[in-house]
């Protein structure tokens, strides 16, 4: 690599001027070297045929140097070699995190495709399985109660378990670290029953403190987290001898023990924490499926946990890269996104090829190595994409802006890009809508969903993973402009792309909040606003600052839901926060319509109050759907053991792949 980098260096002083003439002693001092160093240096390039150099002998004598190789050519080189390799950090490393330029794109491309994925490899009789994953999100915790960002849930998802469970979208509850549990008092009280002999990571043998200690941190934690109204209702949790424990809710919720199947409520050691919080985000210890053999900024490393109580897992080692950048729809791009995982161009399942079964490759299509919401995944095996929104006749307009997915793979269902009061007519109740397919195998899921493209001579199966990505935007009516319903309705018309009835309302300037990861939808917004005559600041801040109540020092703000198995806990999380920048009628109202659905028993009695909710917020133009987005996930025949968790994502303790007879294992 080394080498590499002098040719670079080399090429930024010489490579403008074609044939130069230069003396061995500038050389040199370009490369910030001997005399004899640069001598070797120049041979080495000169018989790799990366340039070409006619020599003078003498003092002073300038020999000639030209250039055969482009400086792209050589750095797609050097990054090739450091994935042969496997130099993690060199990969990101010699791109500085920026987007790669064109001409080295395809032999990258090239090279990223044959380093991820799944790997098989012999020693000493065993089979290693690896399978690495590219990740453009950086990794910045794993504490289950500090995660922000969809790639950190999905690494806690492996590493921790809480006491119940749910698989493959059912509604049922399932024992985990909990073999048995039971209510009184109307569902105020709850005793779990632990499983015997349960190892953490470090080799320590869960017991009920430490189940207690992480409901009693939970129930303390100082700043607001996803589900914290969850863990407010906790009144205490205490342990009822070694192997059981009691939680005290302060009022009763149907939604609790789906609650404890969330990481948010994924259990802890006592001891191990206690060295301290923000190391425990860094080295985390839980008892799931894998354990963290390696946390960094480029890269974390999973390895099997063999002693796990529900089966070791199948895939060995789990390698997770941070490679910053991204192409979507042939276009390479940095920055931040919303979209954890990579989705790369061609060669991958075809969108028409479902529909008319003509096997012609979309513009734009692409082959992904990895989906949008985790764990959709695995190279020339299995995928997860973001079916695009529909398109206006505006271009500006029609950019969704999902965040890297909306590609080939993934069948656009009709609903897509839908606002909600479209959907709602003729539609299920959201808690039907989970109850449907959501419960059956992927096997099962597949049926009737025809081809979705060939990949390799193979080809791929789809699955429904009755997932979907949300995004909108939600007003401040305890403070400021928007308290006015006729400037709501205006600013609603004018994000949809319409005048608003009777004329258009004063028009003040306004302020849109939102995270890094929504930049592209919030310039979207304000270029819609401004187009209206509306002038719009957007303020880009943090997903900890967001929380906060920075909220209330803004108009409008931009927010995403994803609709997945745990959506009525994410719709109490939205509406309970939005309630805090609404007046006080909206508050009182989303308050009681809250606390008739936490009584509700079935997710449909939830569904309905959930749904009159939205359609009320909507009709007061509090809220404005921009779009909505399914998530799908393509496989080859070859990938086993096929679950889904509840965002959509892969179970990675239950994938395995039979022996590719056209690449055997390599033996060490």
């Amino acid at each position: 690599m080394r080498l590499h980098k002098q040719f670079l260096r080399l090429h930024e002083r010489y490579g403008a001027e074609g044939e130069t003439q230069v003396t061995l002693a500038e050389v040199a001092d370009t490369l910030d070297c001997t005399h004899r160093s640069a001598l070797t240096v120049i041979g080495k390039m000169a018989e790799a045929e990366w340039i070409r150099w006619d020599s003078r002998r003498g003092r002073g004598k300038r020999s000639g140097l030209s250039f055969r190789v482009t400086p792209e050519e050589i750095a797609a080189e050097s990054v090739a070699d450091a994935i042969g390799r496997g130099d993690i950090r060199g990969i990101a490393g010699e791109l500085e995190g920026g987007a790669p330029p064109p001409e080295m794109r395809e032999r990258l491309r090239e090279s990223l495709r044959a380093y991820f994925g799944h790997h098989s490899e012999t020693s000493t009789g065993r089979q290693i399985d690896t399978l690495r994953l590219p990740i453009r999100q950086q990794l910045h915790s794993l504490d289950p109660l500090r995660t922000n960002l969809l790639a950190e849930s999905f690494v806690v998802g492996h590493v921790f378990d809480g006491l119940v469970r749910q698989e493959d979208g059912s509604d049922d509850i399932l024992p985990a670290l909990a073999h048995h549990w039971e209510s009184v008092g109307e569902g105020r009280l709850w005793t779990f029953y632990l499983r015997k002999d349960v190892s953490f990571h470090d080799g320590r043998v869960l017991t009920s403190e430490d189940v207690v200690y992480a409901f009693e941190r939970m129930r303390k934690l100082p700043e607001r987290v996803l589900y914290g109204f969850m863990a407010r209702n906790i009144e205490e949790a205490t342990a009822d001898g070694p192997l059981a424990v009691k939680i005290r809710l302060r009022r009763a919720h149907a939604l609790f023990l789906p609650f404890l199947c969330t990481s948010r409520a994924s259990i802890v050691p006592k001891e191990t924490l206690r060295r301290g919080e923000p190391e425990f985000g860094l080295h985390p210890v839980g008892t799931g499926p894998f354990r963290v053999a390696e946390f960094g900024r480029d890269l974390c490393v999973l390895e099997a946990f063999s002693p796990y109580y529900l089966g070791r897992a199948h895939m060995d080692r789990v390698e997770i890269v941070n490679i910053p950048w991204r192409m979507q729809g042939g276009e390479w791009s940095g920055g931040d996104s919303d979209s954890p995982f990579h989705v790369w161009p061609g060669g991958g399942p075809d969108r028409r090829a479902a529909d008319d079964g003509s096997g012609d490759s979309p513009p734009g299509s692409a082959e992904p190595l990895a989906g949008e919401s985790g764990g959709r995944l695995l190279n020339g095996a299995l995928a997860e994409v973001e079916a695009e929104a529909p398109t206006e006749g505006d271009r500006r307009e029609a950019e969704a802006l999902s965040g890297g997915a909306g590609l080939a793979a993934g069948v656009p269902t009709e609903d897509a890009g839908r606002s909600a009061e479209t959907r709602a007519e003729g539609a299920k109740p959201k808690g039907e809508a989970r109850t449907g397919s959501a419960g059956r195998s992927a096997e099962a899921r597949t049926e009737g969903a025809g081809l979705a493209g060939e990949a390799g001579g193979e080809i791929w199966s789809r699955a429904h993973a009755e997932v979907f990505s949300r995004k909108f935007v939600t007003c401040n009516t305890k403070s400021g402009p928007m308290r006015d319903p006729a400037l709501r309705a205006a600013v609603m018309a004018a994000l949809a792309g319409r005048s608003a009835a009777g004329g258009e309302a004063e028009m003040p300037p306004l302020s849109l909040l939102t995270i890094p990861q929504y930049r592209k939808d919030a310039a979207l917004i304000k270029e819609r606003l401004e187009r209206r005559g509306y002038s719009c600041r957007v303020r880009i801040v943090t997903v900890g600052d967001f929380k906060g109540r920075t909220r209330l020092a803004n108009d409008l703000m931009l927010f995403s839901l994803i609709r997945d198995r745990d959506e009525q806990l994410r719709l109490f999380d939205l509406y309970l926060t939005m309630s805090e920048h609404s007046d006080s009628k909206t508050r009182l109202f989303v308050r009681r319509a809250l606390r008739r659905a936490a009584d509700e028993e079935t997710p449909r009695g939830r569904a309905r109050e959930l749904d009159g909710l939205e359609a009320r917020l909507i009709a007061e133009h509090q809220l404005h759907v921009l779009y909505e987005t399914p998530l799908q996930t393509t496989y080859l025949p070859r990938v086993r053991g096929l679950r889904f968790g509840a965002q959509g994502w892969i179970d990675l303790r239950t994938v395995w792949f039979p022996p590719d007879e056209d690449r055997p294992p390599k033996t060490e």
